[in-house]
């Protein structure tokens, strides 16, 4: 029996030798077995009962287990490549702190930080278990098992270490999402020194602030980078520390169908383009309450494909509504990305045939990645086993923007989703309610209109 995940890692098992005998119309199958020393091999190379080999990454190690009988078990693997996001030396000196990602070690541990799993947990975001562990420094080993539970053990060897006073920290809103190419990341240091980086510079703001203009070129993934900072120890030693940040997109535009029914039961089909864009910042100022990744603003246009019968003899040949929102997020991030919600300032023209509206309106709205309690179920379906994003909003629109409108009660609920088939192209689908009631004073005529509404469309992010 073979089991294969690589041409360096595979697990191949085989039994005692059986000899087949025919007695009749029967077959059957008798053991022979052998009478050989049991004995294990590593690279080839007999080693009795244990041994000990070196295994360099990305080198195959098989490992070959004969037994007396003449079975055998042969398993080619190689080591884990351990993610380590930190290494210092402990405060009195005695011990070795790793910090990883991934793959963890064996024995005592600390879980820094763990995935949550729960039913609303969200999903389509990169999330690993941080892990950290204590290694004596007079043996600084730890052992991992790899592929079909082969167990490593890594010797750490080094020179020099820097110590946990040497750590630097980042402001954890302003260093996880960015939708600029270089990003301010706010950070602290304890130690003097000049700080430097190529990746793209750096500035002390203060004795133990810094701004590093962050260098993060690649959209949709995350960037990686690095800053050089002086030792605690008062030596010329150089530490580098690294960060990673994701680079959102912060345009997108969509083309959609939409689908009205009429208090009346009709069907309307129409047309509908959106758009919006989000702001890293204002520009002139990087205050993270007015501006760091606080506003965004959205526009859509809605166009009726086909009349809509209002009942009693009244046919309506068209329909449009134009959108504009401001929208201001309470909680920064990025969109498409991390959870989010905010207030929104709505400007809203609406066209029944040679009645129309200009209307002011606000409103709120959450964002967030799919909860898994959804995203497990949609999954079920190839199309949508994809990363998924969800957002509501409901705005009242209770102003008459002119002189010529008089305002009624007006108010659009729409719930939306996104499923990403690639890092830009999304499909979405959407439901929701709308009501417009107003006076047309020029006209003398009133509009009452209320109607649910389905959407499906599709758009790309840049």
């Amino acid at each position: 029996i073979t089991h294969k995940t690589s041409e360096l890692e595979w697990v191949k098992v085989c039994s005692l030798p059986f000899v087949a005998k025919s007695n009749g119309q029967k077959l059957a199958m008798i053991p022979q077995p052998k009478n050989q020393e049991p004995s294990v091999y590593l690279d080839t190379k007999a080693v009795g009962d244990t041994g000990l080999v070196n295994a360099p990454a990305g080198v195959r190690l098989p490992l070959t287990v004969k037994f007396r009988n003449g079975a055998s078990v042969e398993i080619a693997s190689q080591p884990v490549q351990l993610d380590l996001l930190d290494v210092v030396e402990s405060k009195d000196g005695r011990e070795i702190i790793l910090t990883g990602r991934g793959t963890m070690p064996l024995g005592k541990k600390k879980i820094v930080s763990r995935p949550a799993t729960h039913f609303w947990a969200q999903t389509g975001v990169q999330q690993d278990t941080i892990w950290q562990v204590a290694l004596p420094k007079d043996a600084p080993t730890i052992r991992v098992l790899g592929t079909y539970n082969l167990p490593y053990t890594y010797l750490f060897r080094y020179t020099k270490l820097p110590r946990e006073s040497d750590r630097v920290y980042v402001s954890e809103r302003s260093s996880t999402g960015s939708y600029s190419a270089t990003p301010i990341v706010k950070g602290f240091i304890q130690q003097k020194g000049p700080l430097s980086s190529k990746e793209e510079s750096v500035k002390r703001v203060s004795k133990n602030e810094f701004e590093w203009t962050f260098a993060a070129p690649e959209k949709g993934a995350y960037n990686r980078a690095r800053l050089l900072v002086p030792s605690s120890d008062k030596s010329n030693t150089k530490w580098v520390a690294h960060h990673t940040l994701y680079h959102g997109y912060p345009f997108e535009a969509s083309a959609r169908l939409t689908a009205v029914l009429t208090s009346s039961g009709q069907n309307v089909i129409l047309g509908e383009l959106a758009a919006s864009a989000w702001f890293q910042s204002l520009g002139f100022t990087q205050n993270n309450l007015i501006s760091l990744q606080r506003w965004g603003i959205a526009a859509r246009a809605l166009q009726s494909l086909t009349s809509i019968n209002v009942g009693e003899g009244t046919t309506i040949d068209s329909f449009s509504t134009t959108n504009v929102d401001l929208k201001y997020n309470l909680v920064r991030g990025v969109w498409n990305r991390d959870e989010l919600f905010g207030l929104i300032a709505s400007y809203q023209t609406v066209k029944f045939s040679e009645v129309g509206a200009n209307l002011g309106g606000v409103g709120v709205y959450w964002a967030r990645t799919m909860p898994r309690v959804f995203a497990d179920l949609f999954d079920l379906v190839p199309i949508l086993d994809y990363s998924k994003y969800v957002d509501v909003e409901f705005i009242y629109y209770p102003l008459a923007m002119g002189k010529n409108t008089q305002a009624g009660s007006s108010y659009n609920l729409n719930f939306h989703g996104k499923v990403f088939w690639s890092k830009r192209v999304y499909g979405e689908a959407g439901f929701g309610l709308k009501q417009f009631e107003f006076t047309d004073v020029d006209k003398s005529a009133g509009v009452a209109f209320s109607t649910a509404f389905g959407t499906v469309g599709i758009g790309m992010i840049f």
